[in-house]
C-alpha cells in the first residue's frame, strides 16, 4: 500500500488531499507515525522502505516474486465517490517497486480504481512502461482473466492468476466485462465461482505448469476464516490442480494451511502500510509483517518447504523483527493455523 502517507515521504509525492472522514491531509499519517517513532526524515532513497526486506530477498533469491499493489499509481482522476479511503502514488515514484523487482503486480482489489477509469488507464500504462508486470486487470475482460506467465529455466512455468472476491470491498462497477476494462471481480466464493474460475484455469494450463491464483477477499481485521473461503480454496486444489493459492486484504498476519500437500494461504497481512500509529486495533499487530518463501515441487507443485521471514514497520521501513516480536508472530500463526488444521504440526 504504497499511496497517502508513504507516497508523501518518496520524491515526488502527490497533492496530499483526502476526502477521509477524520484525515484530509495524506501528511498526517506521517506525523502519526513520528508520534511513535520519532522524527522521520524525507524525502527518503528509493530503497528505503523496503530496509531489511531486501537483504532476504537478496539473501534467498526466489525465482518468483509476486505482491499485491493495493495503490492507484496516477496523477489523474478524481475520487470515487462513495469510498471512505482513497490511495493514490505518483508514476514518478515507481522506482520505489522497481527497487524491490516483483516479477507480478496483483491489480484486483479495492484501491486501484480510487480515482476512476482514466486513472486506472494511467496506471496500466505507467506500470507497463516500467515492465512491471501485472494480473487481474486490464483494457477488456479477456486482459483481465488473462494469466501471468513465467518461464523457468526448468522449462516449467507458472501461471499466475489474479481475483478479487466482492467481499473484500471491491465495487461490482470495477469488473471487467467484455470489452469494458477493469478486474478480475467475482461476487462470491460460492462453489459455482470457482468452477468458472477453474474453467479459465483449464483453458491455459498444461499438464506440466503450477498455477497459482492471487486472490483480495475478505475482511481487514479478524482472524477467522471462513468457510466459504476454505471450501472455494479446496476446490481450486482438487479440480483446477491449482499448487499454490496467495490469499490477501486483511491488514495483519492469518492463518494457512497445507492441503493435500499445496499451500493455502488466507492472509499474508500488509507487507508496506501507512498505518503505523493509527490506534484501534493494536491486538492484531498490524505492523508485523512476514515475507513468505515457499518451495515448490516442480513434479506437482506440492510444498516442500517453506521460509518465513518476520519484519517490523518503523518510520514506514521494514526491518528484522526482534525476538519479542518473532515470537508473538510464531505464537499467533501456531494457534490459527492448528484452528485450521488440528494436524497442523504433524503436516510441517
Amino acid at each position: 500500500m504504497l499511496g497517502r502517507g508513504i507516497d508523501q515521504i518518496l520524491q515526488f509525492p502527490s497533492k496530499p488531499v483526502l476526502h477521509e472522514s477524520f484525515v484530509k491531509d495524506a501528511r498526517d499519517y506521517i506525523h502519526l507515525a513520528e508520534a511513535i517513532h520519532g522524527k522521520l526524515s524525507y524525502p527518503v532513497t528509493a530503497s528505503y522502505i523496503w530496509g531489511d526486506s531486501l537483504l532476504f530477498l537478496e539473501q534467498l533469491r526466489p525465482d518468483v516474486r509476486i505482491i499485491n499493489l493495493e495503490t492507484a499509481v496516477t496523477q489523474r482522476g478524481v475520487f470515487w465517490p462513495n469510498k471512505e479511503v482513497h490511495y493514490r502514488m505518483n508514476p514518478k515514484n515507481l522506482s520505489v517497486l522497481e527497487t524491490l523487482k516483483p516479477n507480478c503486480c496483483h491489480l484486483a482489489n479495492n484501491h486501484i480504481l480510487d480515482f476512476g477509469w482514466a486513472a486506472f488507464e494511467e496506471c496500466l500504462q505507467s506500470l507497463e512502461k516500467r515492465n512491471l508486470r501485472v494480473v487481474g486487470a486490464g483494457i477488456s475482460e479477456e486482459e483481465a482473466k488473462m494469466p501471468l506467465t513465467i518461464n523457468l529455466k526448468s522449462k516449467n512455468r507458472i501461471l499466475i492468476w489474479g481475483v478479487g472476491c466482492q467481499d473484500s470491498g471491491i465495487p461490482s462497477e470495477w469488473a471487467a466485462h467484455g470489452m469494458k476494462k477493469g478486474v478480475y471481480w467475482i461476487p462470491n466464493t460460492s462453489r459455482r465461482v470457482a468452477k468458472e474460475l477453474i474453467e479459465v484455469i483449464q483453458s491455459h494450463k498444461r499438464k506440466e505448469d503450477l498455477a497459482v491464483v492471487s486472490i483480495h477477499w475478505g475482511e481487514n481485521w479478524g482472524f477467522k476464516v471462513s468457510e466459504d473461503h476454505r471450501e472455494f480454496a479446496r476446490t481450486l486444489v482438487d479440480e483446477g490442480e491449482v499448487s499454490l493459492i496467495y490469499g490477501h486484504s486483511s491488514h495483519h498476519v492469518k492463518g494457512f494451511e497445507i492441503y493435500k500437500g499445496k499451500l493455502i494461504l488466507y492472509g499474508c497481512g500488509d507487507f508496506m502500510t501507512d498505518y503505523e500509529g493509527i490506534k484501534g486495533h493494536e491486538s492484531y499487530r498490524g505492523n508485523l509483517s512476514l515475507m513468505y518463501f515457499p518451495k515448490l515441487d516442480l513434479a506437482g507443485g506440492r510444498l516442500i518447504g517453506l521460509t518465513l521471514v518476520p519484519l517490523s514497520l518503523e518510520k514506514f521501513r521494514l526491518k528484522r523483527a526482534n525476538l519479542e516480536e518473532q515470537s508473538w508472530l510464531k505464537k499467533t500463526l501456531l494457534r490459527e493455523c492448528l484452528e485450521l488444521s488440528p494436524d497442523f504440526e504433524k503436516k510441517s
